[in-house]
């Protein structure tokens, strides 16, 4: 069994000369039974530096190290070397067995094995992988760093990783860094980061454990990918998905409204009554409407697109916007009032897009007044645009039915309508894209039976 190991494979004494060679040992480097393994072997003069022999006659334990010998036929050979004590009846080592074999592929051609250039070469692997590395020790402070996290979280400074990463005064509460000092595991999870510039980052990490000679964790490196763009991938398919559920069942009542107007009109000519038909041609005009409108929407949203920004003046976009809105708020009765008290006010931004986010919130305005069927209540909608600090405030006010604290809540939510089945909510989730395109927010204040307030800021300069 000896001669046939598949390695090189000798027994030494305590002199580290070899007292037995298994057979590819001496096909390999000739007759060494006899010489000095260092000598016969590694074609050195002196011991090798850490001898795992030489350790293995100290403690009896077993040993290993990696080293590079030279053939007879001048091959140089990357070898792991392990050792195993042999021991007599009495228990003492009389000898150690001592196995060679291949450590890893050659290294390719050209490469320098001297310490200093391997140390530079895994020193510019580790600066150059693109995800955020770092090494801490068992208090959890940064000891080192990549140039892809010094660039997302600053110099590390041996600060606290929770204080670099998300601003927190202590520990997270699951740490995947803390389980591998635990256990000597791998381990993985999926974190929300804060960058140093503020940016919210999602990230998966993984912690690993970095071990000393005695085979003791005494750091882990912790590796985190940005998956940022995924995520908002995500949340933008779940939404598109939701957000044709509810226009599914939004066409189907247009659908439904059109057939009943053609019914209507249909009747109309057979009897000759054109009242009849006006009546039924409105239905049918009305629901044609809300097809345009609902498709125009689905475009605006799905739509990746830049906003195209020009200077607008605020006066003109607010009254040509109302201008729209006041024939039909007229015909219900409603009031309404454009305000825009400075005309000098102008803003940086994308026409289409404000005339998209103003006309679904003034839509969902006329209809907080509609749903009202108070008959004391005089309803009144108020459209206003002023200048607050580098802030451009666009607001839309009603006195309509109001929202419960529940549905303000979801009000931006692509599954929720505040017009139950004759709605999608589609027109509020583009509201709040096109504030976000525009790098601005839209908030909501609202109470039930008293009405509501879209308030959007969007910076003026764009």
């Amino acid at each position: 069994m000896f001669e046939d190991l598949p390695g090189f494979a000798a027994v030494v004494d305590r002199e580290l000369r070899v007292l037995a060679a298994n057979r590819l040992l001496r096909e390999t480097f000739g007759e060494v039974v006899g010489e000095v393994c260092y000598r016969a072997i590694g074609r050195r003069d002196a011991p090798c530096v850490d001898c795992p022999a030489l350790l293995t006659f100290v403690d009896g334990d077993a040993h290993a190290l990696d080293t590079t010998v030279t053939t007879p036929a001048e091959e140089q050979l990357r070898l792991a070397s392990r050792t195993s004590p042999v021991r007599g009846t009495d228990g003492a080592i009389e000898a150690v067995l001592e196995l060679f074999t291949p450590a890893e592929p050659p290294p390719p051609e050209g490469f320098d094995w001297d310490p200093s250039h391997v140390r530079q070469r895994y020193e510019i692997l580790f600066n150059e992988v693109p995800c955020y590395i770092s090494v801490q020790d068992r208090e959890f402070r940064l000891v080192e760093s990549n140039h892809a996290f010094r660039q997302a979280f600053g110099e590390p400074r041996r600060r606290h990783c929770y204080k670099v990463y998300k601003r927190r005064p202590d520990r997270c509460p699951v740490c995947p860094v803390a389980q591998t000092f635990e256990d000597g595991q791998v381990h993985s999870s999926e974190e929300l980061v804060t960058s140093e510039d503020g940016r919210t980052v999602n990230v998966i990490v993984y912690s690993a454990p970095i071990r000393n000679a005695a085979g003791e964790v005494t750091h882990a490196m912790e590796m985190s990918t940005d998956i940022s763009e995924v995520r908002k991938l995500q949340s933008r398919l779940a939404s598109l998905g939701q957000l044709v559920a509810g226009v599914s069942h939004s066409v189907k009542g247009i659908l439904m409204g059109l057939d009943g107007g053609v019914y209507v009109v249909n009747s109309g000519f057979q009897r000759d009554d054109r009242e009849l038909v006006k009546e039924g041609w409105a239905m049918v005009e009305r629901n044609v409407e809300r097809v345009s409108k609902l498709v125009q929407d689905i475009l605006f949203y799905a739509k990746e697109r830049k906003p195209e920004k020009q200077s607008l003046r605020c006066r003109e976009l607010v009254t040509e916007i109302g201008e729209l809105f006041a024939g039909k708020a007229q015909s219900h009765g409603i009031a309404l009032e454009v305000r825009c008290p400075d005309e000098s006010t102008q803003v940086v931004a994308d026409p289409k897009g404000l005339h998209s986010l103003l006309v679904n919130l003034l839509e969902n305005a006329l209809d907080a007044c509609l749903f009202d069927n108070r008959p004391t209540r005089r309803h009144r909608i108020e459209l206003s645009a002023c200048r607050k600090g580098p802030d451009v405030v666009l607001r839309v006010s009603d006195n309509g039915v109001g929202m419960d604290k529940a549905t303000r809540e979801r009000v931006f939510d692509p599954q929720f309508s505040t017009k139950g089945s004759a709605g999608t909510g589609l027109g509020l989730m583009v509201a709040q894209k096109v504030a976000t395109e525009h790098g601005g927010t839209i908030q909501v204040r609202s109470t039930l039976q008293k009405g509501t307030t879209f308030t959007v800021r969007i910076p003026a300069a764009g």
